[in-house]
């Protein structure tokens, strides 16, 4: 009840009884203030401010302020019917704005068509970097002033394949409807625009499966009769608005309007996924445009060739073709003869009036709804189609409209209002919801003791005594039963809470957990931090939720307890719930239908633990992170209000009254990771120093609970303890233990002697595997002592680097310079192309990055390291997060530059580019080395090391060190700092030249095989393994690098460009061989086209599939929906959530398009063995023929004729046969690897299947044509 105390009845007096008590609705309470102030007697929760009497209130945010008298409240101001006027005039002046401006606008559009129709490229381009401009600049002031969410830039990187369909859409739109509307008649342009109704009836029908209103259809219907019966001659008219229309380009302007229903489709799709990932916030709009229109300006550009090509205009006249659209941009008349008047002033004004357009639709939505705008949009269109008929520039004679041209443009008109559905949001909500708030809490008596006095009214200072002793004694009566009734409400009260306990306790009881078994053992720097994150998690003042993750048997649960009862909330209940037993609705949590949860059951004190949260269903992981995020669960699930950004008192109270929750997962689970606090357990092989403490604690457990003495293991038993690799960490540790004390109990009695001490020996623990990927490696230097004795020694690789390599490349760069420059009479630039570059890739399966070992570049490198050191200079330390960021990048780029000066200038046939290249390379590894210590170059930037690091990755060998060891008795870690000798067998050292740890390395893209760690290590635990090839590859650590998988596809295009002539004679591009070879320019984009080719197939056919996976998807599984519910009780837009009951899985299972789980940065690396076959299949011909004559061609140039000379080549036949088996191991190769990697079915990765079957057979014709 709202009381309402109005001045001329209650006056200023402070003597005052209440004489008059209204109750009134919300909208009495508006617009009562005509006769005075009104006051409200609320008192609000949480010790807030009373308003009373002369004074209003009003929320600030989640604060509630009192106004004093005279000040006007902003839902007053809203509602005075002063402010109403001048709404309803800026309403009005909205509407004329965006009226005259679409009319304008749509007059421009044709009329800036008129100069540039022949180059629509310049206006579109115009156009698109005007919207870029402006879009970009919003953006820019909103991160000036940090408005925009925390999450914000992180959708341009997510969704960068959507961002760049959006660009190509509304490109290929922007594209098709210059070039309908320039052959246009002005009024048919508004006519056939609505056609974009019937694309998206189509596109809702198709791809989201979804019906129409039939109303709606009607009004489709009668846009298509409008359209119709507008174009059709009246009687007496000899012709229509089609007589003079070429049909082929209406049809072009109808296809255009496809393009911006697909647009509106994936900008949904975004928004949708955009708002998922922000929390429930929306995703800014400015985000969205800047980068679509960015990617827009892109595939304009792009799409430029095939809209010139249209037109007739060959490829060798598009120069010509940009140079007279820039002369007609400007309003020169080029020497084509098109009129170009009214250019540039007209494409400037359609650009800005079309900008001006823009702001005034978004202002009239603001100030009226989506539905004032739907219907301003359709009642402009037939006010365009009548301004065309009115006399303009450059657009001709007007048409001639009659009768049918009135009626169908009104039928078009009722169709575009009835077809077009909007919605707007409700005005008055803030004023409202203050209503609701203050309803129901000031009764008759409160508002009599808050306000008045129990003093006469007749303005007297004193009363008889009778009077005051029965006004007391009134007042001591009232005052009894009042707090009688309080005791009795509290005795109550008391008696409803026990019964509650008493039943919440019985409820419980099947989900209740026992206090921790033991706390975090041992004192690694891992053990240390991770009981410092419990401490902090346990004295948590606001309980945040917290999320536990770590690999299996890392006893997270028992975490889970320790945080709970490591707090001061821990003789409150706690209660344990399996996220693999809930239902699509997780019943048993949330509740439903009037059953209550385990929410509601536990008090707030209270805590959940949730366990196996990774394998919940995506509707349970939707819920939670919905909870999570700030709602409550004061109803069950199907009752449950939603607004997360203006929670009300009493909804802030019920969730802040929700029980903790703790929730232990194998992995992290993104769609939580906003909204609690993670915990990573680190797994057993990287706290390998805390097994020894683990094994003790855990035998004097076992010790005591089976009544033995002392139990220990020998110093033998205990290294291979610490050298076990453990999948399962914890639990299988201790497994291997009670397993092992079982198996030395054997024969003797059951009952044990407390004196009784136990050695357990190292042929008790028999459980010596590791992992499954482990027990197909194998160490290859302890059954091959000799072998091992030669990686040690200085032989490798520094005595062949410093007396031999150095002076021998020495020498090969200068005779490339100074002798012969082909390859038919220098023995070294046939060594280079002939030797070198394919021995490198047959080492890759076999030693991966070996060739950087003795690679001659860092030769020199460390010889200037060494002179800068030596006159006592210190070298930098690498910026290794800007390496990390940019280096990849930098290499990649490096190595496409390489590849298109080889094609364009013949490096292979050219001794001295050939010199030059390597040179180059060299200069960079020694200004590398002149800054930074060891080897920044070949990490970080060397492009032959990137290649390297690349195919080392599918290498059979690898070099590691033991985990455990490495972890329990290392303390100098020389193979990774360098230092002096180290007994036993430790050499002194350099340290590894990459820095990189041998136990710590994930693949082999940094070990370079110098085999420093073997020297420096003192306790053996260094191992050369062989092991499956490409085993890096599948592995869960490893890591995608983008830069790095696209090396590989630039290497895949390599190959189709050493064979560029074969390629432009297959495709039908023979006329152009002249043109490319002979102008470097035209030769230099053909080479980037090549190179690109490969990456941009795949990458766009993946993109599709997991496009149409999501559409697909998003129609038919299970997903958030919300609608918008008016409540007249609370008078609050409220969000529900439904659901359906059918799971994710059986839809996946069913469908016929499934995206791959594994990104398309993870699956890429499928391609790898293609990419390796098809470079060695190309120079397998040099190698086993041209690679014959070295010694002729050596002997040639010291005057030795050839014939004297041997010379070794292959047959044709055995080189093709060769040829043709590497790349169908490549193919098949990649096949096996792309399914390991993505560890599902064939048919969820088939446009990769597709296209390592399509690049295999073309590298198999353009190889062995």
């Amino acid at each position: 009840m709202v009381v309402l105390m109005h001045k001329s009845v209650c006056g200023t007096s402070p003597l005052c009884r209440i004489r008059h008590v209204v109750q009134r609705t919300h909208s009495s309470v508006r617009y009562h203030t005509h006769g005075g102030a009104y006051g409200l007697s609320r008192v609000l929760p949480r010790g807030r401010r009373t308003c009373l009497g002369q004074q209003d209130w009003k929320r600030h945010g989640d604060d509630w302020h009192c106004l004093a008298a005279g000040e006007a409240s902003s839902d007053f101001q809203e509602h005075n019917p002063i402010n109403s006027t001048k709404r309803i005039l800026s309403i009005a002046f909205a509407i004329a704005m965006v009226v005259l401006c679409a009319i304008v606008n749509r007059i421009l559009y044709k009329m800036a068509l008129v100069p540039l129709e022949n180059y629509i490229f310049f206006l579109a381009q115009f156009q698109t970097f005007g919207y870029v401009l402006v879009y970009a600049t919003v953006l820019m002031v909103q991160n000036y002033r940090k408005s925009l969410h925390p999450k914000a830039w992180e959708i341009p990187r997510k969704f960068r394949g959507t961002l760049l369909a959006i660009g190509f859409v509304e490109a290929v739109s922007s594209l098709l409807s210059f070039i309908g509307a320039a052959r246009l008649p002005g009024v048919m342009i508004p006519l056939l625009s609505q056609t974009i109704l019937l694309w998206q009836v189509v596109l809702l029908y198709t791809v989201l499966r979804k019906s129409m209103s039939g109303l709606q259809l009607l009004g489709v219907g009668a846009v298509v009769g409008g359209v119709g019966l507008a174009a059709w001659p009246a009687r007496g008219q000899s012709s229509s608005l089609w007589t003079n229309i070429d049909p082929k380009f209406a049809m072009i302007y109808i296809l255009s309007c496809l393009f911006p229903a697909l647009d509106t489709l994936l900008k949904d799709r975004l928004f949708r996924k955009g708002r998922t990932m922000q929390n429930g916030k929306d995703v800014d709009l400015f985000i969205v445009n800047s980068f679509g229109s960015a990617s827009q300006a892109l595939f304009v550009f792009l799409l430029f060739p095939f809209v010139t090509m249209s037109r007739g205009i060959p490829l060798d006249g598009i120069g010509e073709h940009l140079s007279m659209g820039w002369e007609c941009f400007r309003g020169i008349t080029p020497s084509c003869g098109s009129d170009c008047g009214g250019a540039p002033i007209l494409p400037v004004l359609y650009v800005l009036i079309n900008l001006l357009f823009n702001v005034s639709a978004l202002n009239l939505i603001q100030k009226a709804g989506n539905i004032a705008l739907s219907l301003v949009m359709s009642g402009v269109v037939p006010l365009t189609m009548w301004a065309f008929t009115l006399p303009w520039p450059l657009l001709g004679a007007p048409p001639s409209l009659g009768l049918n041209f009135i009626l169908g443009t009104m039928l078009l008109t009722i169709g575009c209002g009835v077809a077009r559905p909007g919605g707007s949001e409700t005005t008055g909500t803030n004023l409202f919801r203050c209503t609701r708030l203050a309803r129901g809490h000031t009764s008759r008596r409160q508002a009599h003791r808050i306000l008045c006095t129990s003093m006469p009214d007749d303005g007297s200072d004193g009363v008889s005594s009778d009077a005051m002793k029965e006004n007391l004694m009134r007042a001591l009566n009232d005052e009894m039963s009042k707090r009688m009734s309080q005791l009795s409400g509290q005795l109550g009260d008391a008696e409803r809470k026990l019964k509650l306990e008493q039943e919440m306790q019985r409820e419980l009881a099947p989900y209740r957990v026992s206090s921790p078994k033991y706390g975090i053992v041992g004192n690694s720097r891992y053990a240390v931090k991770l009981r410092k994150q419990i401490v902090a998690a346990s004295h948590d003042e606001e309980r945040k939720p917290v999320l536990i993750f770590g690999e299996p048997g890392l006893h997270k649960f028992n975490i889970a307890t320790l945080i709970h009862f490591g707090s001061k909330y821990g003789r409150y209940p706690l209660v344990t719930l399996d996220c693999t037993r809930l239902d699509a609705r997780a019943t048993v949590l949330f509740g439903r239908r009037g059953k209550k949860g385990l929410l509601q059951k536990v008090p707030e004190q209270g805590t959940i633990i949730l366990t196996n949260v990774h394998k919940a269903l995506p509707e349970v992981l939707d819920l939670l992170s919905v909870h999570l995020g700030a709602i409550s669960y004061d109803k069950s699930i199907d009752d449950l209000e939603y607004d997360v950004e203006n929670l009300s008192d009493q909804e802030e109270r019920r969730f802040q009254s929700s029980p903790r929750i703790v929730m232990t997962a194998e992995m992290r689970v993104p769609r939580l990771d906003s909204c609690v606090t993670a915990i990573q357990v680190p797994p057993l092989r990287v706290r390998a120093k805390d097994i020894r403490a683990i094994v003790e604690f855990h035998l004097r457990v076992s010790a005591r609970d089976k009544g033995l003495g002392s139990i220990s293991l020998t110093p033998q038993a205990m290294r291979r303890l610490e050298s076990g690799k453990f999948p399962n960490n914890i639990s299988e540790l201790e497994a291997s233990i009670d397993r092992a004390v079982a198996q030395s109990r054997q024969g003797k009695s059951n009952d044990g002697d407390a004196t009784d001490v136990m050695e357990l020996g190292e042929e008790v623990f028999w459980f010596a595997s590791g992992s499954q990927v482990d027990q197909f490696k194998a160490d290859v230097l302890k059954p091959l002592p000799l072998f091992r004795k030669f990686l040690r020694s200085m032989f490798w690789p520094r005595e062949i680097n410093f007396k031999f390599t150095v002076y021998v490349y020495a020498a090969i760069v200068l005779y490339l310079f100074f002798g012969p420059q082909d390859r038919d009479h220098n023995f070294a630039l046939n060594a280079f192309w002939c030797y070198w570059w394919p021995l490198s890739f047959i080492a890759y399966p076999f030693f991966g990055r070996v060739w950087c070992s003795i690679c001659p570049f860092m030769i020199y490198g460390e010889l200037v390291q060494k002179l800068r050191l030596d006159s006592g200079a210190t070298l930098m330390k690498w910026p290794k997060e800007f390496l990390d960021q940019w280096g990849y990048l930098f290499l990649t780029s490096l190595f496409t530059g390489i590849l298109i000066w080889e094609e364009v200038w013949d490096l292979p046939q050219h001794a001295y580019l050939s010199s030059s290249l390597l040179l180059l390379i060299t200069a960079g590894a020694m200004i590398g080395s002149f800054f930074y210590e060891r080897r920044v170059w070949c990490r970080y930037l060397c492009p032959i090391g990137g290649m390297n690091g690349l195919f080392a990755k599918m290498a059979a060998t690898e070099l590691r060190a033991v985990q455990g060891v490495c972890s329990a008795e290392c303390s100098t870690y020389g193979c990774y700092k360098g230092g002096p000798a180290v007994p036993p067998e430790g050499m002194a050292s350099t340290g590894c030249p990459l820095y990189s740890h041998p136990a710590q390395l994930t693949d082999n893209r940094n070990c370079v095989l110098c085999m420093e760690c073997l020297k420096a290590c003192p306790h053996s635990s260094v191992e050369f393994r062989i092991r499956i090839p490409g085993a890096d590859l599948w592995n869960s650590s490893h890591k995608p690098i983008p830069e790095e998988l696209a090396l590989a596809f630039i290497l895949l295009g390599s190959v189709a460009l050493h064979r560029l002539p074969v390629v432009l004679s297959d495709y039908g591009l023979s006329q152009y061989k002249d043109m490319i070879f002979s102008n470097n320019t035209y030769h230099i984009a053909a080479s980037i086209f090549m190179l690109g080719f490969p990456g941009v197939t795949a990458f766009a056919l993946d993109s599709m599939w997991r496009f149409a996976s999501d559409i697909t998807h998003t129609n038919q599984s299970p997903r958030l929906s919300f609608s918008s519910v008016d409540n007249s009780e609370t008078a609050q837009a409220m969000q529900v959530l439904s659901r359906a009951t059918a799971s994710y899985q059986a839809l996946e299972k069913d469908s016929l398009i499934v995206a791959p789980s594994k990104s398309f940065m993870s699956l890429g690396y499928g391609y790898l063995p293609l990419v390796w076959s098809s470079i060695l299949a190309y120079y397998l011909e040099l190698l086993l023929v041209e690679a014959g004559t070295i010694v002729q061609v050596a002997g040639s140039s010291v005057g030795i004729p050839e014939h004297y000379l041997p010379s070794i080549s292959a047959d044709a036949s055995v080189v093709t046969f060769l040829q043709a088996s590497t790349l169908l191991l490549g193919i098949s190769s990649s096949l096996v690897l792309s399914r390991r990697i993505a560890s599902q079915p064939w048919r969820v990765f088939i446009p990769q299947c597709i296209c390592i079957v399509g690049f295999g057979a073309e590298l198999w014709h353009l190889i062995l044509h």
